[in-house]
């Protein structure tokens, strides 16, 4: 006669994700993931595919991350073949850039009100001229007008993206609204002369 054990095992393992916190924004192109798992029997322990690895009931990985939003997947399989997987949303920033297309650099007007105009690139970026808000007509694109007053002026264009890192561009600007004055003009009016020009 013999004889066998067998254990029924229907418990799913527990598992954490800790590290990194959920909806984070990074500007690593590779992220480490740790976390806790708890189980009865062994576990192999993945995150997004790749074996992570497992010291007594905690565990690390690495993952690497496109630029935009990602998701991070741990998944734990006990030896019974029970399954439990977690979640954490994460997102790399795209590299900030920028460009200005208005005004050109050494502008020199009449009136005060300034167009400013140009893109960037990154990610949720904001952008001011001397620190007036401009408009985000799309994501990469933006506009707006500032005023000066009478002057030479240091225009600075700064795009700033979620993560607080910041491009600047700087513009000279002269606005001058007077103009040109006449001091002397010859022959003066009712002027007499001897000779005539032909």
């Amino acid at each position: 006669e013999v004889s066998r054990t067998v254990i029924l095992d229907t418990a799913p393992p527990t598992l954490t994700i800790q590290q990194p916190n959920n909806g984070i924004v990074t500007a690593d192109s590779v992220v480490m993931v740790s976390g806790t798992f708890s189980d009865a029997h062994a576990v192999t322990l993945t995150v997004n595919g790749a074996l992570a690895t497992i010291t007594q009931n905690s565990y690390t990985a690495t993952a690497p991350l496109g630029v935009g939003p990602s998701v991070l997947v741990a998944t734990a399989v006990d030896a019974a073949g029970n399954k439990t997987e977690v979640e954490q949303n994460i997102t790399r920033a795209a590299d900030l850039t920028l460009s200005v297309e208005e005004p050109a650099n050494d502008l020199v007007v009449d009136s005060g009100e300034i167009r400013v105009s140009g893109t960037v690139t990154g990610t949720n970026v904001q952008v001011t001229a001397n620190d007036q808000p401009l408009t985000m007509v799309s994501a990469s694109v933006f506009g707006g007008y500032i005023t000066l007053a009478e002057g030479t002026h240091s225009l600075r264009i700064k795009a700033t993206d979620i993560l607080g890192r910041s491009e600047e561009i700087i513009r000279s600007a002269v606005v001058d609204s007077t103009g040109p004055t006449i001091t002397e003009v010859q022959p003066t009016a009712n002027q007499l002369v001897a000779e005539t020009t032909t």
